[in-house]
């Protein structure tokens, strides 16, 4: 009987450790396990930090940036108007042009565009666009240096040769660089300011030529006057005018 009670107790004994070994190493793997949760959380969700701290991701700034030029000529002639454009990526702006130095006056402006004055004594300036919508804003100045005017060629650069007798001629404009087309004309007898072509100079070059042929008649002793209506460069306008006696000739032309 003592053996039995022994041996129960002994059992009893080595139960317990058991229950209590088990109950100590499931305390110990409960935080390991809550800790590679933490570490998981941490790396599927990193914490995003900045040079002063913690990243607000809820806050945005935008910046508008705003571009704005003005259009029109940058050689402007003295003497002459001239309209500009103001040109923005602002919707709709309200747009203000001033003078900022020179002889130059505004004479208009209307919403986008604006046309100035440039005086004969203009000897370079600048003007200024300001436009405006809300808080968007952009403004540009237009600077000008003074270009040497353009003259109309002399009376002397124009001429005229004799091809074959009286029957056809050649009107040419020397000094031409400047020009950008000649309308022709003659004069002779009963004729008066006839058309013979117009010619165009896209290379400006120095010389331009233009074939001339008269109606059929005795032209000996009239005189031959050839017009040069010219355009310039700069857009004006000009003519010359040269005169030359048409002598033994006899019946000639024939309008060729």
């Amino acid at each position: 009987m003592k053996n039995f009670i022994k041996t129960t107790i002994i059992r009893l004994f080595y139960v317990s450790c058991i229950v209590l070994t088990l109950s100590s190493c499931a305390k110990e793997e409960t935080p390991a396990f809550e800790n590679q949760n933490l570490e998981t959380l941490e790396v599927d969700n990193p914490v995003i930090m900045d040079g002063e701290g913690l990243n607000n991701k809820s806050s945005s700034s935008t910046t508008a940036k705003t571009t704005c030029d003005i259009l029109g000529t940058t050689t402007p002639q003295a003497g002459n108007q001239y309209s500009f454009t103001y040109s923005s990526n602002i919707s709709n702006p309200t747009v203000t042009w001033t003078v900022e130095s020179g002889a130059i006056t505004l004479i208009s402006s209307s919403g986008n565009s604006a046309t100035f004055q440039f005086a004969s004594n203009f000897n370079g300036g600048s003007i200024k666009a300001y436009g405006t919508n809300g808080s968007l804003e952009c403004s540009d100045i237009q600077s000008f240096k003074r270009v040497p005017s353009i003259s109309c060629p002399g009376q002397s650069c124009l001429g005229i040769s004799h091809v074959e007798g009286c029957i056809d001629f050649l009107a040419y404009l020397h000094c031409a660089n400047n020009v950008v087309s000649v309308d022709w004309e003659y004069t002779i007898g009963p004729y008066n300011h006839v058309s013979f072509g117009s010619t165009n100079n896209p290379n400006g070059n120095y010389t331009i030529p233009q074939a001339l042929y008269l109606p059929t008649n005795n032209w000996s002793n009239y005189d031959l006057w050839i017009y040069a209506y010219i355009t310039l460069s700069d857009g004006s306008t000009c003519t010359i005018s040269k005169k030359t006696v048409l002598t033994n000739c006899g019946p000639g032309g024939g309008n060729q």
